[in-house]
């Protein structure tokens, strides 16, 4: 059987005419009803399986966030590496763009280009952001892991953990609070992923982790301001010869 696809009349699949007895379209542009019918199954398919595909993803940022230790617990070196490593990218394009352009959004300002940077370069600089935070975390955290004898799995499965530790990335989207909340909710999830993986005490891990980041950090403060204080004695002492 086949259905016009101008009235949507009905005609046999072994009628001769070449054309809809009711409108006078040419039956070449009418379709089969069982093809139709795939057409529309196959699309319903897609559908359903896109949404399936979301659900998912949801439900693996709400387990980040909110059960962490419960979902590393889970991971293991059969996961994905190829979804952990779209899920990063996911991730970090939000929140690297969200970062780069909410701040500077004021009023009924443009957003097509926004404190001197192009929309286009942020999303295109994004992705390659992620990856090299990704793969310096790993690197960083499977160095302090041997340095400390506390590493006892893989650089893979260390490298599928920091992909997933990127989710709170994603909260640079509220306003104003968006990147502290994301830094700490990202450092808390660092600390249970790897914590989780590796068996090592969160305590233990937490200071193995931050401690070498606070001193690098305190020594550039002190860097910073000695060398404001002998920019200011040297002209102090400039002062003093004229």
């Amino acid at each position: 059987m086949t259905i016009c696809q101008r009235c949507g009349t009905a005609s046999p699949e072994s009628s001769s005419n070449l054309f809809c007895f009711v409108c006078g379209a040419s039956i070449s542009s009418s379709v089969s009803s069982d093809a139709q019918s795939n057409h529309i199954s196959a699309n319903h398919n897609h559908e359903e399986t896109n949404a399936v595909a979301a659900t998912n993803l949801l439900a693996i940022f709400c387990d980040i966030l909110f059960s962490p230790s419960l979902f590393f617990s889970k991971l293991s070196e059969r996961s994905d590496s190829y979804s952990a490593w779209l899920f990063a990218l996911a991730c970090g394009t939000v929140g690297v763009t969200a970062a780069a352009l909410i701040p500077h959004i004021k009023g009924h300002e443009s957003v097509a280009h926004i404190g001197g940077k192009s929309i286009g370069f942020v999303i295109l600089a994004a992705p390659f952001m992620t990856m090299l935070t990704v793969l310096f975390s790993t690197l960083y955290t499977q160095l302090i892991l041997k340095m400390t004898g506390s590493c006892r799995r893989s650089f893979g499965l260390t490298f599928k953990a920091m992909c997933y530790v990127q989710a709170p990335n994603v909260l640079n989207i509220i306003p104003v609070f968006g990147p502290i909340i994301s830094s700490t909710w990202s450092v808390f999830i660092w600390i249970a992923a790897i914590s989780n993986i590796h068996g090592v005490r969160k305590l233990k891990l937490s200071v193995a982790l931050l401690l070498p980041m606070i001193v690098v950090g305190v020594m550039i403060i002190m860097v910073f301001f000695l060398a404001i204080f002998a920019g200011v004695l040297a002209f102090m002492a400039l002062s003093s010869l004229m």
